[in-house]
């Protein structure tokens, strides 16, 4: 009985203590978490000293639970300490740039670095490298320079003297040029004016006739599109109408439509045609068509 009774107060004790040791962890836990900030800002030594607690705790510990809420911890002040490693910076004080300037010139020229410097002896900079070497292991990166290090001024270029005789010359031949232009677009103007002229006045004498069969020349594919392009003017100016009710596109010559005809109702539509080779050996085939009824651009020439 009194075994049992030992036993008992044992279980009891160890209870006891269990609940002692997580209420101390979850108290730290909570400690940690809201003065996170303030251990951040604070000195190591002050961190330190928490993980020295933690560890007082964790010698207590027996179960997983109490390992769990350990863990939480540890993985707590790891975060604290990173964070405070991300914070850290060089005092201006703790740090020489001139001192550290005479540390490498040291190394890269030995003794008497200012009297080799000067006397043209080229510092050793494989050792600072093997230095740096030993505390990094990123790739040194290469940076662009901008322009060569050493630059010739560029000279001055010498001003050719122009004559006055070849700059007339050369303004007599601009002039003359833009004049070429301007009667070779004055000449093919004509042309094309001349060319619907004689296309309408031979539709007014053949009448209704199909549009292939007047436009298309069988000996020349070239002839055949400019033919539709002269009669896209008579179209265009309502000289010339197509009639297509019948399956069949015919064309004849009209008078244009005045103001009224247009208030009645009537509209003008337009028609985009396309017309390749091969297009244009079918329609010599199907309408059977031997010889054009627009007479060539060389007969027309010659007259």
């Amino acid at each position: 009985m009194e075994e049992d009774h030992n036993e008992e107060r044992n279980d009891r004790d160890e209870n006891a203590g269990k609940r002692r040791l997580r209420k101390s962890y979850r108290k730290k836990l909570e400690e940690t978490e809201q003065n996170k900030m303030d251990l951040i800002e604070a000195s190591t030594e002050v961190l330190v000293e928490e993980i020295r607690n933690a560890n007082k705790l964790f010698k207590e510990v027996k179960t997983t639970y109490e390992a769990s809420l350990d863990s939480r911890l540890l993985l707590m002040s790891a975060a604290i300490g990173e964070a405070k490693a991300r914070r850290m910076r060089l005092e201006a004080s703790g740090y020489d740039v001139e001192e550290y300037i005479r540390a490498v010139r040291k190394k890269l020229f030995g003794k008497n670095a200012d009297q080799r410097e000067m006397a043209g002896v080229i510092g050793d900079w494989s050792k600072i490298g093997k230095l740096a070497s030993m505390r990094t292991k990123r790739v040194p990166g290469l940076d662009a320079i901008s322009g060569p290090l050493n630059a010739d001024p560029p000279k001055r270029r010498a001003l050719r003297k122009i004559n006055k005789k070849e700059e007339d010359k050369k303004a007599k031949r601009t002039t003359k040029v833009g004049e070429l232009n301007q009667l070779d677009f004055k000449k093919q103007i004509n042309e094309t004016t001349k060319r619907v002229r004689e296309i309408h006045g031979l539709l007014e004498q053949i009448g209704l006739i199909n549009l292939f069969e007047f436009v298309v020349n069988p000996f020349s594919f070239p002839e055949t599109v400019e033919n539709i392009f002269y009669l896209s003017f008579l179209i265009r100016d309502g000289k010339a109408f197509i009639d297509d009710e019948s399956g069949q596109p015919i064309i004849a010559a009209c008078e244009p439509p005045d103001q009224e005809a247009y208030m009645q109702g009537l509209t003008k539509k337009q028609v985009v045609f396309d017309i390749d080779m091969e297009t244009w050996k079918k329609l010599i085939t199907v309408y059977s068509i031997e010889k054009s009824m627009i007479p060539p651009r060389s007969e027309t020439e010659a007259q």
